[in-house]
């Protein structure tokens, strides 16, 4: 089948596909005789992949267990409604998984109920018994591993009395073990099971309706479980594992557990508790309705049975099936026959059960409502996975369809040269696009955006815009313009290189016209005139140049100028094409000339002096 070779650790999946009926088990060897012994933990999982296979493995938990109570010899089980992932439809056996973050039970009894109840050994206890919804919880860790939990909010009832009680064993490993649980009750131990954890709720009365309910999830890194009755939360249980807690949830599938019980969810009538397990429905009715939560609606499970197997309790009494999702236990013995079998369709508006593989009847592609709203069929999930809504008619037996709808409203839209009516989609939105005319001119609606959240009755007012063109030598930029609007281009003195610009008027449409507001009455160019001013240093150590030549240059015009004893010249040029302007000045210093000159004045005086002195 597989194997692994011999090595100091082994760790890792080991996969090996089985083709024929039997039993199989997972074998460490030690080669060496004189090895110390190993810490040996591994779990078994298995898939079952064939009908037969699933049969053989429910037959496991369909069974009844004979005991002596009252000096009669009689055939008992946990009896009600018991969901173990498997559906037998036309004696073909199929295998599915649920999962859900909560389960209801949907309890009556009636005021004639009589129960007896017997200890172990087949003595009467007294009139009492319990019902008993009992779930398995996955956690999910972040480290990758996954434990489990059996849950039980029970209605234990004691002669005329009744009252709720709730309990959480740990089924990852056998026997339980608890450590790390809060709520309001506490951890026991028993020396057959284990640490467990329990709570004695609020007492009730013994006859009428009552509502069973569990609730998982994951919280702050923990594993949270809610026990309600009736609608009332009496325990909350926080349960932290060694790692922290991804995800935790109720499931239902064919999977068997250390203990040897199965992955189920049950609703069942039993002995009231361990000591006193065999119950013995001796008059009047119980009613009993086992839901899920599935897409926001509570649906009964896809399939079902009279037996439970989680439980050591059980129960002698007969369950026989008033709907799908519901059962009427009365006096009787116990039988193992299917309680029901089929699809169940989801739909916003409601939950359907069917045998037939065709759901498409259940699932409209539309569906009308009398305030201009719609739903429309989006997307179809076959068990979990998405399908083509032609895949509904012919759905596999057993299987979980889900149809997603997305909300649409009735829209009209009225336009000066048009009118639009038709369905869309809630929280879309409507873009209003301008009407161009392609010469510089368009109509703009009075809104460019519309969400759709209601049904919308919409008349769109266009205005007229014209283009305008705005440019100078920084740049330029295209906006639309209301007609008749007052329009103040940007024109302001700005300094780049030593060089001011400054503007001194406008161009519209090719004529000049001064600087301030043109009014938009057709499309438009604008151009902003700038005038280039450099004012050039020619000054030297606080002293005007002797002579001073300066050059501006802004693309293809240029301005130069020259002086004598000159600190500065001033360029300009009038509407220079461009903004990337060279300014280069030239100059000859005052102070040189001046010290040259008395340097020369002086030798000249002191060689006249030498002449006349006969030197």
């Amino acid at each position: 089948m597989a194997s692994i070779g011999p090595s100091p650790s082994l760790k890792g999946p080991l996969n090996a596909s089985v083709g024929a009926p039997g039993s199989y088990a997972l074998a460490v060897y030690n080669p060496k005789s004189n090895a110390q012994a190993a810490d040996i933990r591994g779990v078994i999982y298995a898939e079952l992949c064939g009908g037969p296979a699933v049969e053989s493995w429910l037959s496991r938990y369909l069974r009844l267990y004979p005991a002596v109570v009252g000096g009669e010899a009689l055939a008992l089980a946990p009896v009600g409604i018991a969901s173990y992932g498997v559906v037998e439809v036309n004696g073909t056996y199929y295998a599915y998984s649920l999962k859900t973050s909560a389960a209801l039970g949907v309890v009556y009894v009636s005021p004639s109920t009589t129960v007896a109840d017997y200890y172990q050994n087949g003595a009467y206890y007294g009139d009492a018994f319990s019902i008993q919804l009992n779930a398995y919880i996955v956690v999910e860790l972040k480290s990758g591993a996954r434990q489990y939990y059996w849950v039980q909010d029970v209605l234990s009832v004691s002669g005329g009395e009744a009252r709720v009680l709730d309990a959480v064993w740990n089924q990852t490993s056998y026997p339980s073990w608890l450590r790390d649980v809060e709520g309001n009750g506490s951890i026991f131990f028993s020396s057959s099971s284990g640490y467990w954890y329990g709570y004695a709720g609020p007492w009730t009365r013994r006859a009428g309706t009552f509502e069973l309910e569990i609730k998982a999830g994951a919280s702050g890194g923990a594993a949270v479980v809610e026990f309600y009755v009736n609608g009332e939360k009496f325990d909350e249980v926080v349960i932290r594992p060694y790692a922290k807690v991804r995800a935790a949830y109720i499931e239902i599938a064919p999977l068997t557990l250390a203990r040897g019980v199965p992955l189920d969810l049950e609703l069942v009538v039993a002995g009231q508790f361990g000591e006193a397990p065999y119950a013995v429905l001796q008059s009047g009715q119980i009613g009993l309705g086992l839901y899920v939560y599935v897409n926001g609606s509570w649906a009964p499970p896809l399939s079902a049975w009279p037996i439970g197997a989680s439980t050591y309790e059980a129960a002698y009494a007969s369950a026989e099936p008033t709907g799908i999702g519901s059962v009427v236990v009365a006096p009787g013995p116990p039988t193992a026959a299917e309680l029901w079998a089929g699809t169940v369709v989801v739909a916003p508006w409601a939950v359907y059960i069917t045998s037939s593989r065709n759901a498409s009847a259940y699932l409209s592609p539309l569906v009308y409502f009398n305030n201009s709203t719609r739903l429309a069929l989006s997307a179809v999930y076959v068990d979990g996975r998405r399908a083509s809504p032609s895949d509904l008619s012919s759905a596999p037996l057993g299987s979980l369809v889900v149809g997603e709808y997305v909300k649409q409203y009735y829209i009209s839209i009225t336009t000066p040269y048009n009118s639009t009516r038709g369905w869309l989609d809630a929280g879309s939105a409507i873009s209003v696009p301008p009407i161009y005319f392609g010469n510089g001119t368009r109509l703009i609606g009075n809104a460019s955006s519309i969400i759709i959240n209601r049904p919308l009755n919409i008349t769109i007012f266009y205005i007229k815009q014209y283009l305008v063109n705005i440019s100078s030598i920084f740049g330029g930029k295209a906006v639309w313009i209301n007609a008749g609007a007052l329009l103040k281009p940007n024109a302001t003195a700005l300094a780049a290189g030593g060089v001011r610009f400054t503007p001194t008027a406008l161009v519209v449409n090719g004529v000049l016209e001064p600087i301030g507001s043109v009014e938009v009455e057709g499309p438009l160019s604008i151009r902003v005139v700038y005038d280039a001013v450099a004012d050039v240093n020619s000054s030297w150590l606080g002293l005007p140049a002797l002579f001073a030549s300066a050059y501006m240059a802004c693309g293809g015009k240029s301005a130069g100028a020259s002086t004598w004893l000159s600190a500065s010249i001033e360029l300009s040029i009038y509407d220079p094409p461009t903004a990337q302007c060279r300014v280069k000045a030239y100059e000859v210093p005052l102070i040189p000339v001046v010290a040259a000159a008395l340097l020369l004045t002086a030798l000249w005086g002191k060689r006249r002096q030498r002449g006349l002195g006969g030197v």
